[in-house]
């Protein structure tokens, strides 16, 4: 028995190495639609037309992609990532995304590329709620946006939010105290570079934005992430101060929500599914889900804590079990002729008759 689980270990270590080794050969190559053997599956917009195409629910893609293709084929996902899983699960055909978004998706799967032509060009900005209270801290925060712009800040955070990995120093704002009253921040944390999730933190440019601004005035800051249909209401009805994520500014929002000056501005994209037509395209896909089920993030430590969890559940389970079914055996053989004796006689007259694959 002990050799045979060790011969099984041996296995999956051997596997892992071997799709390791794969994905880092594959990582190597430049993701680009120059490989001879790596071509999109539609070069231009005009190829989309009639095709299924993904919009991420509250955002304003509907209304870019409504200016060049018909919205009869529209459907609605709450997050970037359920996007990606309806594009690699051939549920869409492509789906709108801002720029920065589109070049962390299109580094971290293989699969996907874009279609090299502009969407729509917009500034993003973040929101604030309409209150007396959130007009002064808008107020604040467009005066600190532009001193920032004059004394280098927000260039520096900027070349700071393309580098952003595990070692990159952050302002700590959790630790803010509450000098002159606490900013309740909305976040969509998908939004890369602006908003999104490092480590269980919440980190980004917009965030480091905020995180100096109520360093500066003494506001201690809480983010709450949310998804785009709700970040907007949150704004609008006084649950939140201000909303970030790259947000667009639109004539639409503006009549529930105030913006502040613009932060960046997002240049829009297709993203499509690349084909492959090299006699390695199944090893490539097998390798790069690999990657990002259990490499990114360190994300194979939480299979490992879930696999200690379930191993300690069980033994106990067996030790409890064992002890368990011997006091109820004892118990009830020195009270064979009483009711319980007969539970237990029952018990197991049904499960000497039951066939081992009914148990199993």
């Amino acid at each position: 028995m002990k050799n045979a689980i060790l011969k099984v270990l041996k296995i999956i270590t051997i596997s892992i190495m071997l799709i390791s080794l794969c994905s880092c050969a594959n990582n190597n190559e430049p993701s680009t639609t120059e490989n001879n053997d790596v071509s999109l599956e539609f070069n231009t917009i005009s190829d989309l037309k009639d095709k299924r195409i993904g919009i991420l629910a509250g955002s304003i893609y509907d209304q870019s992609a409504k200016k060049r293709l018909s919205e009869e084929d529209f459907s609605y996902f709450n997050s970037v990532s359920d996007l990606v899983s309806a594009m690699q699960s051939n549920k869409i055909d492509a789906f709108v995304a801002d720029e920065n978004i589109v070049r962390e998706l299109v580094k971290d799967n293989n699969d996907l590329g874009y279609i090299d032509e502009t969407v729509a060009e917009i500034d993003a900005a973040i929101m604030f709620g309409k209150s007396s209270e959130n007009e002064k801290l808008l107020s604040e925060f467009n005066e600190f946006i532009t001193k920032s712009n004059e004394n280098g800040l927000t260039a520096e955070l900027k070349e700071k939010r393309e580098n952003y990995d595990e070692n990159t120093t952050i302002l700590d704002y959790e630790s803010f105290e509450n000098k002159n009253g606490s900013i309740k921040v909305s976040v969509f944390a998908e939004s890369i570079p602006y908003s999104f999730i490092l480590n269980g933190k919440v980190v980004g440019y917009e965030i480091e934005l905020i995180a100096n601004f109520c360093q500066e005035k003494g506001y201690a800051v809480e983010y709450i992430v949310s998804n785009t249909d709700s970040i907007v209401a949150s704004v609008a009805t006084g649950k939140t101060n201000m909303s970030v994520g790259g947000l667009n500014i639109t004539e639409e929002r503006k009549k529930s929500v105030n913006f502040s000056l613009p932060t960046t501005i997002t240049k829009q994209f297709f993203v499509v599914r690349k084909v492959n037509t090299s006699s390695t395209a199944f090893l490539s896909k097998i390798s790069d889900s690999f990657q990002r089920t259990f490499i990114k993030e360190n994300r194979w430590k939480m299979f490992l804590e879930g696999i200690l969890t379930t191993m300690s559940i069980t033994i106990l389970s067996l030790v409890l079990g064992t002890i368990l079914g011997f006091i109820a055996y004892t118990t009830a053989r020195r009270n064979f002729n009483g009711l319980f004796a007969k539970i237990v006689n029952f018990i197991i007259w049904l499960i000497h008759g039951m066939p081992m694959v009914v148990l199993l």
